[in-house]
């Protein structure tokens, strides 16, 4: 009785681990609002990997126009960066691979240090979302597949 215990705690923590982790929706308010302020209609993520503690949003001027910023954070100090931009693409372009964000949608991957990048366009904007080594290349797709327009 005791090994079989012993062997089914081990195949439950085995499968925990090897789960999907769950992503979270979060309040877009904050995000409408900027998003109210370009002079285009990107898609943002609806659902992210951790429960965010705080949402930073930013629409910093980009040559003709604007660029939006979404940076997430949680409350054990995980973090990445959102950006939608429409004018100017990133001098700051580590993506080195190919990736398969849907059926449709292509972007490019890369890693630099422990920097970790996802690009990809979609009806003239360009999307990157950078994240740290708290965040895997799995969850980043995530992200990307879970980014739609808000109204």
């Amino acid at each position: 009785m005791k090994k079989l215990m012993t062997i089914t705690a081990i195949l439950y923590f085995i499968l925990a681990g090897c789960s999907p982790q769950k992503m979270h929706t979060y309040d877009t308010s904050r995000v409408e609002e900027a998003v109210g302020s370009l002079s285009f209609d990107p898609q943002v993520p609806t659902e992210i990997p951790f429960e965010p503690s705080d949402i930073q949003v930013d629409t910093p001027e980009m040559g003709e126009g604007k660029m939006l910023a979404i940076q997430y954070f949680s409350e054990g100090n995980e973090s990445f960066l959102f950006r939608a931009i429409n004018e100017n693409e990133n001098a700051l372009d580590f993506t080195t691979e190919d990736i398969e964000i849907s059926e449709s949608q292509q972007g490019r991957y890369g890693e630099n240090g422990d920097l970790k990048t996802l690009r990809w366009e979609n009806d003239e904007v360009i999307y990157e979302v950078f994240a740290n080594d708290d965040i895997s290349k799995s969850q980043l797709l995530k992200v990307a597949r879970k980014a739609e327009a808000i109204k």
